[in-house]
């Protein structure tokens, strides 16, 4: 019985070493085996934890270690990138520069070569008339005995005796001399003194105007000087009509022809 009842209460329990032995199976657990066998499972737990974090551990610091040196490489790699790039922008803008002045430079010689090309329009337009007119002239009859003589020219150096000639021949007309009628006027090609005469009627209203200068220059550029010294310019003898009505308040003279 006793034999019996010993091997029905034999059962493993954890010593305080944390072995097993075989005890009665029927005796109870005791607080200290729990606790002592707790405190050993607590144990094992954490030793198993700091191994899996220490491997964790020095995992990430491997892979992070191994990210931050392929950043450096990568930021170093973009700045190698970023200053060539600024270089070249720059080399850019200098020639950007540089093409701009080139074209304000071509642009002032463009318009310089128009300003030239004009005078030298508006001087062949005047040798080609006067080449007409010497042609003209030189295919005239020779005048008849007891006709008026032809015409001839008077050249003057100095400007100014011209235009002084001109203006006494003006106020002095009629001239007459031995009873017959002289005239006396610019030497012009039949095309330059037609466009010098359609400024007759503006020259006709400038007259009435206190104050105000005026000239006919060469070939057909009427300029007007204003009482305050502002000058202005004319090729378009219906401009300078229009302008004399308006600013000057000149009402057109009726025409003597």
């Amino acid at each position: 019985m006793t034999e019996g009842r010993d091997l029905r209460s034999t059962r493993k329990t954890v010593t305080e070493t944390g072995g097993e032995e075989d005890c009665n199976r029927g005796a109870p657990l005791s607080l200290g085996m729990f606790t002592t066998a707790l405190e050993g499972l607590k144990q094992d737990i954490y030793d198993k934890l700091d191994s899996k974090i220490d491997s964790f551990s020095k995992s990430l610091r491997s892979e992070m270690t191994l990210i931050k040196d392929e950043l450096k490489s990568s930021v170093a790699t973009l700045q190698i990138t970023v200053d060539t790039h600024g270089s070249t922008i720059k080399d850019l803008e200098r020639s950007a520069t540089s093409c701009s002045d080139d074209l304000d430079t071509l642009n002032r010689t463009v318009n310089t070569l128009q300003d030239e090309l004009k005078v030298v329009k508006d001087q062949l337009k005047g040798v080609q008339a006067k080449c007409d007119d010497l042609e003209g002239r030189s295919l005239c009859e020779k005048p008849k005995d007891g006709g008026p003589p032809p015409p001839f020219i008077v050249r003057v150096h100095y400007f100014h005796m011209r235009e002084e000639i001109l203006r006494r021949a003006r106020e002095a007309a009629p001239l007459l001399h031995q009873g017959k009628r002289l005239s006396i006027f610019a030497d012009f090609a039949p095309a330059v003194a037609k466009m010098r005469a359609e400024f007759g009627n503006a020259k006709r209203l400038l007259r009435t105007c206190p104050g105000v200068k005026f000239g006919l220059f060469y070939p057909a550029e009427l300029r007007i000087t204003l009482p305050g010294g502002a000058l202005r310019k004319f090729t378009d003898p219906a401009a300078a009509v229009n302008f004399i009505n308006r600013d000057l308040g000149r009402a057109a003279p009726p025409n003597p022809e």
